[in-house]
């Protein structure tokens, strides 16, 4: 893979119109290496008619945050000059192969779509659309992790909960993992001056599981646990 500017990354995008995968990677980030790699093994197979490129938000802060990229790995797609789909965090292959066939078929674009839903309010088109998926395409990590959004939507619970609930669906929804991370932490400092301490855990479990930043759900756990 090739390393990459954003300065440069539109007229690659432009002129690379049967694919263009870009990497956005981390220093000393582990799954950002294990994605890399995947990825350089497929070059000549999954890959092959795809032009490869890396960037490194060390090198780029603004544009990450432009992009509301808080974490890497992020692998996005692009395809006749406009990004198709994107996902945060690791990819098997088997996940790779699926998401290249929906590309080549045009049905990532409901990823997108869905995401609009639900930040519209529109939950139930979200949920119809996401159960029209074939079982194959739902198990590509884009679909199970806005699965995960509409279970924590429809979840019950009492009103303080519901209204941190919303908060912070609307935080992932529109990639803002800082202020997303800001009410998860705040949740956690209050949790032992809860008196429903049985009630709220597994519901900030249910939050922590959907944060992309798999290095800080594991902090948020091992919090959870001392509580």
């Amino acid at each position: 893979m090739k390393e990459i500017t954003p300065t440069l990354l539109s007229s690659a995008v432009s002129d690379s119109p049967e694919g263009l995968l870009l990497l956005v990677t981390s220093a000393h980030c582990a799954p950002c290496k294990a994605v890399k790699q995947l990825y350089d093994n497929e070059s000549t197979g999954l890959l092959n008619r795809w032009a490869l490129y890396t960037l490194a938000v060390e090198g780029a802060p603004e544009w990450a945050g432009q992009e509301g990229i808080h974490s890497a790995p992020v692998s996005r797609f692009y395809l006749k000059g406009s990004l198709v789909s994107e996902v945060r965090g690791l990819i098997t292959r088997d996940a790779l192969n699926t998401l290249l066939r929906q590309l080549d078929s045009g049905e990532p674009a409901a990823g997108e779509s869905i995401r609009q839903m639900m930040e519209m309010g529109r939950w139930d088109d979200a949920r119809n659309m996401l159960g029209s998926l074939s079982d194959e395409a739902a198990r590509a990590p884009e679909y199970q992790r806005l699965k995960g959004m509409l279970n924590l939507h429809l979840l019950e619970c009492p009103e303080a909960l519901c209204d941190l609930r919303d908060s912070y669906l609307s935080a992932l929804l529109s990639a803002d993992l800082i202020r997303a991370q800001t009410l998860v932490d705040d949740a956690l400092s209050e949790l032992p001056m809860s008196a429903d301490l049985s009630g709220r855990r597994p519901f900030l479990i249910t939050l922590i599981d959907l944060f992309p930043d798999r290095r800080i759900a594991h902090l948020w756990r091992r919090a959870l646990k001392s509580n």
